[in-house]
């Protein structure tokens, strides 16, 4: 289980997806006010998919998707983001619309 911080809330769950201005957590859905430009999780959690950035300060067993940058330790597979990715080691492909920095990766490509 993980907190994940956003707009003044802390909640937890294990996996997360954020779309604007709706978060599902652990497959429930909570409606929240206004926009979503960065999301922090502390601990690990199972996947994360994000419109805004992301950052999680632990790991992430499955992948990891954002509109946004994405600052991370360990993903287990994959990582799609808009922006930059800074993660430990990533177990699958790494698809970046900016910079990456990784220890390790399976593939990557820059968009």
């Amino acid at each position: 289980m993980a907190v994940i911080l956003f707009n003044g809330k802390r909640l937890t769950g294990a996996s997360i997806i954020i779309t604007d201005s709706k978060v599902s957590l652990d497959g429930v859905d909570i409606d929240i006010k206004g926009a979503l430009d960065e999301v922090t999780i502390e601990g690990s959690v199972v996947q994360v998919n994000s419109s805004g950035s992301v950052k999680v300060v632990g790991n992430v067993a499955g992948d990891v998707k954002a509109g946004g940058s994405v600052n991370c330790d360990d993903v287990g597979q994959n990582v799609i983001a808009g922006g930059s990715v800074n993660c430990d080691d990533v177990g699958g492909d790494v698809s970046a619309g900016g910079s990456l920095r990784a220890r390790n990766v399976g593939s990557f490509s820059v968009q």
